[in-house]
């Protein structure tokens, strides 16, 4: 099967609203610490509570546990993965900064306040989290390893980031994580061979461990060495079967080589093979879609948001689908609503619902959202192109035009932008 090679953009771009509202705080093998004391009762009941998912349970134990015992950091990290777990950010970190003021020197409690300014962005915030962190510890490496990648995560900082992995290698010397990071950052410099040398020498050291593996195949990848970066995934695959990075990205490079069947064999092998198949469902559905392989596409997102309820790009991409074929509206309509819910200052979701209305026949309903879509993600091509598309549709001439100029000077070889000028020749405009 042969797809137009600006797939994967549209894949990799549909992908970012698959990014949830409500997220927990912990990260994900992150234990919250069972204390002996007075407060332990409490604290168990939380822990429970919040294993079988019953957050107001879990919230009034772990009040009850601070109650009774202000020092009981587990209370603190429990309320504050309730109220992420409830999309609820602010009360999230008021939560952990309320512990780290009863408890100044608890180095858990910093870290987990960083890891929860990292996911979100704040990144400076985040900085101060881990070095605080590591002021505190008598083991810094952890702290020193998510500093680092901090630092990676923007051009500005990367210089801070070789010296934050070499000091955790110093601190732990066998840590394999640290001389990942540390590869990552001399690729970051170019450094290519002394980052492939620590990477060789992690896979020595943890041949079981999938990161050296799949970091190889993301600095082959990133130097256009496609065949290379596939071969590295499949040996993090054959070494840890359920690892889901590997298959995503072994999927995703297979769609920048056009090898369209490839991809979507990985993703449903991904989805049969790993413990939470969500994200490659996703993604399964996305390619499906794109070849317009409309059922397969549909079984593919109902079975992600089966997987994860809160994934409400798959509900976004639904609707899509549905209000471009004109088919099953209704249907479109509650997916949308629920996709709306879970993120209701989404762009996308937005733009998406008034692309519903469009085919549902209210076209003056879909201007006005798709209108705050644009406010909200003014540098977003596709939506400044159905903006464009409503408004001429309901003879707004002047401001459809406008529209489908804007999505020339954001992007003018935009998969939109023959569309774009198409209309703008109907018109009269020059092109």
């Amino acid at each position: 099967m042969n797809l137009n090679k600006l797939l994967l953009p549209a894949v990799l771009a549909t992908l970012l609203s698959s990014q949830v509202a409500a997220v927990p705080v912990l990260e994900p093998r992150q234990a919250i610490p069972a204390p002996d004391g007075a407060a332990q009762p409490q604290i168990s009941a939380g822990l429970a509570a919040l294993q079988r998912g019953d957050n107001l349970a879990a919230e009034a134990a772990f009040k009850a546990a601070i109650s009774q015992d202000a020092r009981a950091v587990a209370g603190y990290l429990g309320l504050a993965e309730v109220a992420g777990r409830r999309g609820n950010n602010s009360a999230a970190e008021n939560w952990l900064r309320t512990g780290i003021k009863a408890l100044p020197d608890n180095e858990l409690l910093h870290q987990t306040l960083g890891a929860w300014q990292a996911r979100r962005g704040f990144l400076d915030e985040a900085e101060k989290s881990y070095l605080a962190a590591v002021r505190l510890s008598a083991s810094p490496a952890p702290s020193l390893i998510a500093l680092g990648e901090v630092y990676l995560a923007r051009r500005a900082t990367l210089a801070k980031a070789e010296p934050a992995f070499r000091r955790a290698l110093q601190a732990d010397p066998a840590s394999v994580p640290a001389r990942v990071g540390l590869a990552r950052a001399l690729a970051g410099q170019r450094k290519d061979s002394a980052a492939q040398a620590l990477l060789d020498e992690a896979i020595r050291l943890a041949p079981s461990d999938p990161m050296p593996l799949l970091t190889s195949a993301r600095l082959a990848a990133s130097r256009d060495r496609g065949a290379q970066a596939i071969e590295y995934l499949q040996r993090a695959i054959d070494v840890a079967p359920d690892f889901l990075p590997a298959y995503l990205d072994k999927g995703d490079l297979h769609l920048v080589r056009n090898e369209v069947d490839r991809a979507i064999d990985t993703f449903r092998t991904a989805a049969a093979k790993t413990r939470q198949p969500a994200a490659a469902l996703f993604r399964l559905g996305v390619t499906l879609e794109a070849a317009q392989r409309w059922d397969e596409a549909e079984k593919a997102y109902l079975d992600a948001v089966a997987q994860d309820p809160l994934l409400f790009g798959a509900y976004n991409n639904l609707a899509f689908m549905m209000a471009e074929r004109r088919t099953k509206l209704d249907q479109a309509l509650d997916w949308i609503e629920k996709a709306a819910e879970i993120a209701p200052q989404s762009a996308t979701v937005r733009d998406t619902k008034g692309w519903v209305y469009r085919a549902r026949g209210n076209l003056n309903g879909a201007a006005e959202l798709i209108a705050q879509a644009r406010k909200l993600d003014p540098n977003n091509p596709s939506i400044h192109h159905h903006h464009g598309i409503v408004l001429f549709e309901l003879g707004r001439k002047a401001e459809a035009a406008a529209a489908f100029r804007k999505v020339l000077e954001l992007s003018p070889g935009h998969r939109r932008a023959g569309s774009a000028r198409d209309y703008l020749r109907q018109l009269g405009e020059k092109v």
